[in-house]
């Protein structure tokens, strides 16, 4: 439970260190997923009222959970027990931490709630910042938490910062290309949430939306065909071979303009350009021309696209058929 973060006898019978060392001798670095700043109502920490952010006198309940109070010396302690510590004891090098509730308009405790509500969102990045400079090796994944950690301060502690929960939907792309505006590609995670029963097609759709930042596979990954993981290892691949265009690429974008995020028409393209070289990202919606036309020279090197896909450059320009 959220709250107590106590290792279950259930899950890990023989002990959470033995799954961290089977991921470790399949050449991988354990990491964790810590949802630190609230407290479950099946834990016992819910009850430490204490220890709660307030609103009127009563902790903040939202749903099944309250939330800690980082500017409270006695949570930083207990804080430091129970993440940095549990982080140190079990070597774990990466640690990705959510945030599913929110405090609302603020807190009691200073001249305002809003005030104390930003008192302690600067005791949550000191937290953060405390992760990092006891664990200098630590990869810290930032949830984006509806947008609003998606700011300078935030991105400046963490590595990453997953970016929405759009992920089922048709409209990642869109976000992944308006998050461009805030955050650098190389910390933007985005999910590409596989299920068995989707075609390649909509499989390659939802890997080229993560190439607008750094892929996260999800879903029934024990449940896919042969032929489902590798349009998936094509899709990785193609990402390992274009890494140089997540740090120094400069941006531009093309395509219609998109009314509704929610039901997008036309199409978009993201270009990464580097000296004497381009990364396109380009997706189709209901409503794309037959051909999408992207100022271009040179040769194509490389393509990820669904089957039916072609792409050639003419005249100067970059033209894809077969997207709709």
């Amino acid at each position: 439970s959220a709250g107590d973060w106590e290792v279950s006898d259930h899950l890990f019978p023989e002990g959470l260190d033995a799954a961290l060392a089977e991921i470790r001798k399949n050449g991988m670095i354990p990491g964790i997923w810590f949802e630190l700043e609230v407290a479950s109502d099946h834990s016992d920490e819910f009850r430490r009222e204490e220890m709660m952010l307030k609103r009127d006198g009563y902790p903040i309940t939202v749903g099944q959970r309250r939330f800690l109070d980082f500017t409270r010396p006695d949570v930083r302690t207990r804080m430091r027990e129970k993440v940095i510590g549990f982080l140190r004891r079990h070597e774990i090098g990466y640690i990705k931490v959510d945030y599913n509730e929110t405090i609302g308009i603020g807190a009691d405790g200073c001249e305002s709630q809003g005030e104390k509500l930003r008192r302690h969102s600067e005791a949550v990045q000191d937290f953060f910042a405390e992760m990092r400079r006891e664990l200098p090796d630590l990869t810290i994944e930032i949830c984006s938490s509806g947008g609003h950690r998606l700011v300078t301060s935030f991105l400046e502690i963490g590595d990453m910062a997953s970016f929405s929960d759009a992920h089922e939907c048709p409209e990642i792309p869109v976000v992944a290309k308006n998050v461009l505006r805030l955050a650098e590609i190389r910390k933007s995670q985005i999910w590409a949430v596989i299920h068995k029963e989707q075609t390649l097609r909509q499989i390659i759709y939802k890997l080229t939306g993560g190439m607008l930042g750094r892929i996260c596979i999800s879903g029934d990954v024990t449940e896919l065909t042969g032929e489902q993981w590798q349009a998936i290892d094509r899709g990785l691949a193609f990402q390992e071979q274009s890494r140089e265009f997540m740090t120094g690429a400069k941006t531009r974008f093309y395509g219609s303009e998109i009314v509704s995020a929610r039901t997008p028409r036309g199409w978009q393209a993201v270009e990464r350009a580097l000296p004497g070289k381009k990364l396109l990202v380009v997706h189709s919606f209901p409503g794309a021309p037959a051909e999408i036309r992207i100022p271009c020279t040179g040769s194509i090197e490389a393509i990820y696209a669904a089957h039916g896909v072609k792409a050639e450059i003419s005249g100067g320009e970059l033209v894809i058929a077969g997207m709709g």
